[in-house]
């Protein structure tokens, strides 16, 4: 990795080389060709994001170009920005790519006679920039043309404008991929393809997001909420929490303050609310609050939606634990080969004392069933 410090700090990741001398070779074929389209590939990717950082850096902003695998990225630390300088920071970068092809063409046509390699540098910078630029202000995110739809519909439309952004992109990354595809262009086509299933992936994340989401007030009383309860004032982070599942009935903050405060709940012996908190988001917890709401439902004797929790916590990280639970249950409904069954899962996930367990009073109900002997058969041996 190299470093280059600053008023602008550039790294250049050792993979970005690897990029710029294979589309070198792909596209000349040859040595000396492979090395003018890398130096025009650099520079051309440089330029760029300069156009990005110097806008930043002039909005107030710092600014940082990464030249990374797939090209360059520009990280920007600062003050929040309102929407049409993000927009200006974002279209600046393609302006460049388009300048730097303006003065290609221009260059080339006053170059005198006798220069064939720099002549040929020019036509590789004047065919790269166009290509890339035209490319790149397509609306696919996370393209610089999918930063500036995203922009301008989010500052029309809000959270739906975000939305619609996203779906745009899906459709558009598929299209063009198919497209390339159908060209033969093999490279390019599962790139878009590959943009196409990322859309899709925040497609999905959005899915489970509300507009009261990106609310900074709301963002903060949670984060308030989480540093009392990390510092013992449960009392006031739970009316933190109990504001914003008002204040966003739905959503990812409504999830995570749900978890919080039913976390406290359950803490203080409120089993039932604790529950009642929980389970209709049952889909939406993390594995470590379904594992809560296995054991309160386990608690409140409901066998039934224990078991199935205890499933769908199991799937994400099997435990012991979860196991037994599960096993507990099906055992007090008097269903003897999924108690069984969850047992000997219980023992694969290293449960050290089965002799114990098998013991409890809930197998009562299946203590006479075969499979039970068997199994406690041979846990003693």
């Amino acid at each position: 990795m190299i470093s280059i410090p600053g008023r602008i700090p550039i790294i250049i990741h050792p993979f970005f080389w690897v990029l710029i001398f294979l589309l070198g070779w792909l596209n000349s074929s040859s040595f000396l060709g492979t090395g003018v389209w890398a130096v025009v590939i650099f520079f051309s990717v440089l330029i760029h994001e300069y156009g990005h950082a110097l806008t930043a850096l002039f909005f107030g902003q710092e600014a940082e170009i990464n030249l990374v695998g797939l090209g360059g990225i520009t990280q920007r630390k600062g003050a929040e920005l309102n929407k049409w300088k993000e927009f200006i920071i974002v279209l600046n970068g393609p302006l460049a790519g388009i300048s730097l092809a303006i003065f290609s063409y221009y260059a080339l046509s006053i170059i005198p006679q006798g220069h064939p390699i720099f002549s040929y540098a020019l036509q590789v910078a004047l065919a790269v920039n166009l290509f890339w630029s035209v490319l790149n202000l397509l609306p696919i995110l996370p393209l610089d043309g999918g930063q500036l739809a995203r922009i301008l519909l989010e500052g029309m439309f809000g959270f739906r404008g975000l939305a619609c952004a996203v779906f745009l992109s899906i459709i558009l990354g598929g299209l063009v991929g198919a497209y390339f595809f159908f060209l033969q262009q093999i490279l390019l086509g599962a790139l878009f393809f590959m943009l196409a299933f990322e859309g899709y992936r925040a497609w999905s994340q959005l899915k489970d997001k509300t507009p009261e989401d990106s609310n900074p007030h709301l963002q903060e009383i949670l984060q308030k909420g989480v540093v009392e309860l990390k510092q013992g004032s449960t009392q006031e982070a739970f009316e933190k929490f109990q504001r914003i599942r008002q204040k966003a009935p739905k959503g990812i903050l409504y999830v995570s303050a749900t978890q919080y405060g039913a976390r406290i709940l359950a803490e203080e012996g409120n089993h039932k609310k604790a529950f009642d908190w929980l389970f209709p988001i049952k889909h939406q917890l993390s594995e470590e609050y379904l594992r809560l709401l296995q054991q309160l439902a386990y608690r409140l004797q409901f066998w039934e939606e224990a078991a199935n929790v205890g499933l769908q916590a199991y799937q994400q990280e099997p435990s012991a634990e979860i196991a037994v639970i599960n096993a507990l249950c099906y055992a007090i409904m008097g269903k003897e080969e999924p108690a069984v069954g969850w047992l000997h899962n219980a023992v694969q996930q290293g449960a050290s004392n089965m002799r114990e367990i098998v013991k409890k009073r809930e197998f009562d109900a299946i203590r006479d069933a075969k499979s039970f002997r068997q199994f406690t058969k041979n846990i003693d041996s």
